[in-house]
């Protein structure tokens, strides 16, 4: 088995905010906050930029969500568009913490996880909208599943309202991360529970105490694959995920940049998440089957 990895800047047992509540977090455009606030069951952490339009389609699925013992946790990374105005104007009891600049979607996410004070704590899009009973659908899965440490949700493509998105995320045998169902039709092939490498990237419910064991995202990959090397370093310490198809989500899915230096981040960074997570004794299997495979 290869060895535990725990993410950057994180010891086991060190908890995420201080005293739940107390800010962590460097490069915050924000008082560290002193308020004593009322401990909720989950934290919804959205990271932010220039994205006032998505939210607009995104905040009002979570205040109508069934289950209402939660708190919204928004990540603004320097947006230059209205978002601000627009949350403390029509969003006063959602948590909003502005950054000075954008240092990438993990940094942004790990500041939002730093202050988070929720025990179950759902990592989400600002592209992504949710059924009202989203929320409740994942606290039944995680009463039948307490061994469980994550749970990922059927998400639709929101321009197509009958296509998957995503049934939960795998890898193929070259490595490459791919969605169960992606661009499928429902024709309800994926209505089983059942345990899957992670979640889809736009939308995860995670355990506090598996962050605590595992540790933040890596912000050496600010984007592209930074979440399979987080499902990858929590499935080497143990944990597992599942996929809940009740739990259902939808996801409008940004257009993926081509250019030659994206193109380029995105194989450096799928370099560094094998070289990171993949036993050395491995490798020569692993370049065997892709010989093999063409």
């Amino acid at each position: 088995m290869a060895e535990h990895r725990r993410g950057p800047g994180r010891l086991r047992g060190e908890s995420l905010a201080d005293e739940r509540g107390g800010a962590r977090g460097v490069g915050l455009a924000v008082a560290r906050e002193t308020v004593v606030r009322r401990v909720p069951l989950a934290t919804f952490i959205i990271v932010n930029f220039n994205g006032r339009k998505l939210l607009e389609e995104c905040l009002p699925t979570l205040q109508a969500q069934t289950v209402r013992d939660w708190e919204c946790l928004i990540v603004d990374c320097g947006s230059r568009d209205d978002s601000l105005p627009f949350l403390r104007r029509n969003y006063p009891s959602f948590r909003v913490l502005p950054l000075r600049d954008d240092r990438g979607y993990s940094y942004g996410l790990n500041i939002g996880l730093k202050h988070a004070l929720g025990s179950l704590l759902v990592l989400m899009n600002n592209d992504v909208q949710l059924a009202p009973d989203w929320l409740e659908r994942m606290l039944e899965a995680l009463s039948r599943h307490p061994e469980a440490s994550g749970f990922t949700g059927k998400v639709y493509l929101r321009r197509e309202p009958r296509r998957l998105d995503s049934a939960g995320m795998s890898l193929n045998r070259r490595l490459q991360p791919y969605n169960y169902g992606h661009g499928e039709e429902d024709r309800g092939q994926y209505e089983e529970e059942r345990e899957v490498f992670g979640g889809g990237g736009a939308l995860l419910m995670v355990k506090r105490e598996m962050v605590e064991d595992v540790g933040f995202f890596d912000e050496d990959f600010q984007m592209y694959y930074e979440d399979v090397d987080f499902y990858w370093r929590a499935r080497w310490a143990g944990h597992r995920f599942l996929y809940i198809p009740k739990a259902v989500a939808y996801h409008w899915v940004s257009a993926t940049p081509s250019s030659l230096r994206s193109m380029w981040r995105g194989l450096r960074n799928w370099l560094w998440m094998v070289g990171k997570n993949l036993p050395l004794e491995m490798v020569p299997q692993v370049q065997l089957v892709e010989a093999l495979s063409g």
